[in-house]
């Protein structure tokens, strides 16, 4: 099956008191993050229902950051042999009844951009923003696709160079 990869990047809130701000427009739900999907235009094979092998190569190839002056930032480590676009934005809230729970509701560009702007003091610099999710599409109808991990890689393989199947 033909697919494409996108990953996430998570910029989190970060603040000395550890007290998150309440994101307007929400039920008391408090700002943990915000976070971002990017998906690349290179279609990967999908063999026997299982991620890609190579998509998380082309992910680590672009660098995600952010810093307070010059908001979130895109470069790659000229090695990325394809396209790239942001495909959806998220803002990540924890309910205050439910401290322990982080929930990530899907937003609209100009929602992302005005939570960035308006607690842009309360992001935490990041170099390299985590990436912690992909999410695949078939290539053809850009429905989503279900994969499953592809097996790691046994530690004889790895001494002798390999990243495995």
């Amino acid at each position: 099956m033909r697919v494409r990869a996108a990953f996430d990047r998570v910029l989190l809130v970060g603040r000395p008191d550890g007290e998150l701000p309440v994101v307007v427009g929400s039920s008391g739900a408090r700002l943990a993050g915000l976070t971002l999907f990017v998906r690349f235009d290179r279609v990967f094979e999908s063999v026997d229902g299982l991620a890609p092998a190579g998509a998380e190569e082309v992910n680590r190839r672009l660098r995600v950051s952010f810093d307070r002056a010059r908001g979130i930032g895109f470069r790659s480590d000229g090695g990325l042999d394809c396209g790239w676009e942001v495909s959806s934005w998220l803002v990540d809230e924890i309910d205050p009844s439910d401290p322990l729970v982080m929930r990530s509701r899907p937003v609209g560009r100009d929602a992302f951009e005005e939570l960035l702007e308006r607690y842009r003091d309360l992001f935490v610099e990041d170099g390299s923003l985590q990436s912690t999710a992909w999410a695949f599409t078939d290539a053809d109808s850009g429905e989503p696709v279900e994969l499953g991990l592809r097996p790691a890689a046994s530690s004889s393989e790895v001494r002798a160079g390999g990243r495995g199947a």
